[in-house]
């Protein structure tokens, strides 16, 4: 072949009538991998690879010019552009390396898939959260977030289920879409080995997701031949949590082949932290509107809580005064301590807990930022209203309220898992007495928005109120995470609404929790 012919670009191989190579150019033998004299007197077909044979009828295309394809040649792990075409010196075919032009489309057509689909996720988050905000109840929470994924274009159906208290089972609380018989295999295997992927995300509060389902071992071998019957090809299993609480699960199975992205997987992770949060609002919600509470007093021992780790070393009782919530799974305590000073117990506190003594360290007052599973903060997840609490020789005892529907043996569940010893020492149903469900609270808590009731309470258990003061505004926004200024502004406005409720002949005479003393010996 004429040496002008190396030069080029893309690799030619000249055919005779027949359909047979009698002449290659340098390119072509490196793009085909082969050497000229290799191909030289043999078929063109036989020059390249299998892929040929989806797009090559017969010799003749060769001859004719009438081939013309793309495709990728997994013996070369190439893309290769082949064309054909008759000119004055005979048939020709002519063969480009275009691995990375193809690669480079492919990339573009996933990221512009990916970029539809994550559209289309948070269209359908932006329609159940949009929804959430209406629900009234936590069955209204579970049959809309199962009704919108399940009947989505992303999911073939969706669930939420909870674990049966004292059993290895799972209880379906709502659906959504058409599970058929693969929701069947997936209670009846819950709590067998290996794990389900629902169960799996209860067990570590962590997303779980499963692609190409019907080969996955780790998954059930029951769900694998549901979700094959199914046409099923990847799972998400979504833990509904807030704070340290898992309130159940949320598992959507999908007839997409191609797995959900680390992003569309922290979409479905929100979603989980919301549905969590609304399930423990809607509970907290059926507490304060009710006019009768469930009474309960635990005894809680367990050497890792930090309140009462810090009774082995102090002398004295440590006495809860008042909780602020400041953020999911957190919890600011306010505990005296009538035998020691709050330095003192700060100094007994584990070192990594955060804690300052209010005011002067000689007095008693001690604020106590508790993170994770500790008894108050996770009852506190729980939706509980904590009432009374004391710390003494190594125990805890906590009274709480709950909502008369509340769950017991499911809140009694979660306090054993967490906890080294628990004791339930008394249950009662009580009549709310007109202060604490009267129509001052009520109103008031209408009126004050999230951040002012927390600023406020925080300041009031802080003695910022006292005189001369416990805490200084620098101290409590310290605490809260946000600047004076801003502490200074929500409190201002939220003593004003105090002010009106006052004028308006509302009973103001609101106070830290009821004594613990008289409570615990109820």
């Amino acid at each position: 072949m004429d040496e002008r012919f190396d030069h080029l670009s893309e690799g030619v191989l000249v055919l005779d009538e027949s359909g047979a190579i009698v002449d290659v150019n340098a390119p072509a033998s490196r793009v085909l991998d082969r050497e000229p004299s290799s191909m030289i007197g043999g078929r063109v077909e036989e020059a390249l690879p299998d892929a040929v044979r989806s797009h090559v009828g017969s010799a003749d295309e060769w001859v004719d010019g009438r081939v013309s394809f793309v495709d990728f040649f997994p013996s070369l792990d190439r893309w290769l552009e082949v064309r054909a075409e008759t000119t004055g010196s005979g048939p020709t075919v002519y063969v480009r390396d275009v691995t990375d032009r193809e690669r480079g489309r492919r990339d573009l057509e996933a990221r512009l898939e990916e970029v539809q689909i994550l559209a289309q996720v948070a269209e359908t988050m932006r329609d159940v959260l949009g929804e959430l905000v209406e629900a009234s109840s936590r069955e209204d929470i579970e049959r809309t977030v199962c009704d919108h994924l399940g009947g989505s274009d992303l999911f073939r159906f969706a669930w939420i289920g909870e674990p049966v208290v004292g059993e290895a089972g799972i209880q379906v609380r709502a659906s959504g879409g058409a599970p058929g018989d693969v929701l069947d295999a997936i209670r009846d295997g819950f709590g067998g080995d290996p794990p389900s992927p629902e169960q799996r995300a209860l067990e570590s509060g962590e997303v779980q997701l499963i692609s190409g389902l019907a080969e996955e071992v780790a998954a059930p071998e029951s769900i694998r031949r549901a979700a094959f019957a199914r046409g099923l090809y990847s799972c998400l299993a979504v833990p509904l949590t807030y704070g340290s609480t898992v309130y159940g699960v949320l598992g959507m199975y999908s007839d997409r082949q191609d797995a959900l992205t680390d992003r569309e997987r922290g979409s479905f992770e929100a979603l989980g932290r919301m549905t969590g949060f609304a399930i423990h609002a809607s509970r907290q919600r059926d507490l304060v509107l009710s006019d009768t509470v469930i009474e309960v007093t635990y005894a809680i021992a367990d050497p890792t809580a930090p309140l009462i780790s810090a009774t082995s070393s102090v002398d004295s009782r440590l006495v809860l005064e008042g909780v602020v919530p400041v953020g999911e799974g957190e919890l600011l305590a306010y505990l005296s301590a009538p035998d020691a000073s709050a330095s003192e117990v700060v100094e007994a506190l584990p070192s990594e807990t955060d804690a300052r003594p209010v005011g002067d360290p000689d007095g008693d007052l001690v604020e106590v930022r508790l993170v994770g599973a500790t008894p108050l903060s996770l009852l506190a997840d729980e939706g509980a209203t904590i009432r009374a609490a004391a710390f003494e020789d190594g125990r805890g005892e906590v009274v709480l309220e709950v909502a008369p529907g509340a769950d017991l043996r499911a809140l009694e569940r979660r306090l054993a898992e967490a906890f080294e010893s628990v004791e339930l020492l008394r249950k009662r149903d009580r009549e709310r007495s007109l202060e604490s469900a009267g129509e001052f609270r009520r109103a008031l808590r209408g009126r004050l928005t999230d951040r002012q009731r927390t600023v406020l309470r925080a300041a009031y258990l802080a003695d910022y109120f006292e005189s001369p003061r416990g805490s200084t505004s620098e101290e409590i926004a310290g605490t809260l995470g946000i600047t004076g200024p801003t502490l200074l502004h929500h409190l201002r406005a939220a003593e004003r609404k105090l002010l009106d409720a006052f004028f308006e002949d509302l009973d103001p005479d609101r106070h830290r929790l009821e004594s613990t003393e008289e409570t615990l010996e109820r």
